[in-house]
């Protein structure tokens, strides 16, 4: 799904990249991103993205509809995973 031969396969460069990405966006625009990857036109493809590398990172959840709604995403969403965190030793 975020395979592309322009970036490096490392995750903390991508992760760079997808803060730049994440630092243009409005207040207004994560949330229509949110509601977009909590319906079937993003759930599948996009919210994956999103939790991956916490698009979600600097979203005001005063501004979604109701309070529960910051629970239909991972915690990864909201902010950066290590990804070293799933490994067992």
């Amino acid at each position: 799904m975020d395979e592309s031969d322009l970036l490096p396969d490392d995750f903390e460069e991508r992760y760079k990249y997808t803060s730049i990405v994440r630092s243009q966006l409005s207040k207004y625009e994560l949330v229509l991103l949110f509601y977009n990857c909590a319906t079937t036109c993003g759930n599948e493809k996009f919210k994956p993205l999103v939790e991956k590398y916490a698009l979600l990172k600097n979203l005001d959840k005063e501004l979604l509809a109701h309070n529960g709604h910051d629970d239909l995403f991972n915690k990864s969403a909201y902010t950066k995973q290590s990804q070293t965190s799933n490994l067992i030793f």
